[in-house]
């Protein structure tokens, strides 16, 4: 799908409005962030880093969501976490 070159906004009781759209830089997608999830009962992780990054350094964003049996829900966070030590980080 390609955006067309010039598109015409009309605003009613307006002007109208001309917009040029550029395409993107060929080539793929990258992407500056890496996420992982882990669902260990009664955890979910959610866990962020800088593309690129390995899951054993610690540079991680992780977020732990525990929700109780009664249906309370507990959101804590570690920084500077490590994805593969998940388990044991510090959240608070």
């Amino acid at each position: 799908m390609t955006c067309p070159a010039v598109f015409k906004v009309v605003v009613p009781g307006g002007p109208a409005v001309v917009r040029v759209a550029t395409p993107g830089p060929p080539g793929p997608v990258t992407f500056s962030r890496l996420r992982r999830h882990d669902f260990a009962a009664p955890y979910s992780y959610c866990g962020t880093a800088t593309a690129g990054s390995v899951e054993s350094a610690a540079v991680w964003t992780i977020t732990r969501i525990n929700v109780a049996s009664n249906g309370t829900t507990t959101i804590a966070t570690a920084t500077n976490a490590t994805w593969t030590g998940r388990a044991s980080a510090t959240y608070s």
